[in-house]
């Protein structure tokens, strides 16, 4: 097999993100741009962005789940998913999108995270 000619801080960065995109926690245009942020920042500040990312979509997602009020029953779908990855020790993707108006492309968090990275480094 092909040895990776990334780093071992490089794997440690594209793994969780690869993790993500297996059971379709996020797209391929997210991970296309996770990796066009990384060639083009130290890996300190790509771990930054991606964090701050997830921390701005987590934020989204609970507005969306107080406007909705559809937390008990998203929590119960996490927990289901959970229980069927264990037992078929099998990664699927994770679907729970009933409403498109509760979607937000997640590629908009990036842009927000970088934006606010970006800022801070300015002006620290």
């Amino acid at each position: 097999s092909p040895k990776s000619s990334l780093n071992k801080k490089e794997r440690g960065i594209r793994s969780p993100v690869y993790l993500l995109f297996l059971i379709r926690a996020i797209g391929a245009a997210d991970v296309k741009v996770f990796s066009a942020l990384a060639t083009i920042l130290i890996p300190s500040l790509t771990i930054r962005v991606l964090v701050c990312s997830f921390l701005f979509g987590a934020i989204f997602s609970i507005v969306q789940i107080i406007k909705t009020g559809d937390g008990l029953a998203r929590l119960i779908a996490v927990r289901d998913y959970v229980i069927d990855v264990a037992s078929e020790r099998k990664l699927v993707a994770y679907q729970t999108i009933e409403r498109p108006e509760s979607y937000m492309p997640f590629v908009a968090c990036i842009a927000a995270a970088n934006f606010f990275v970006m800022l801070l480094e300015v002006m620290s």
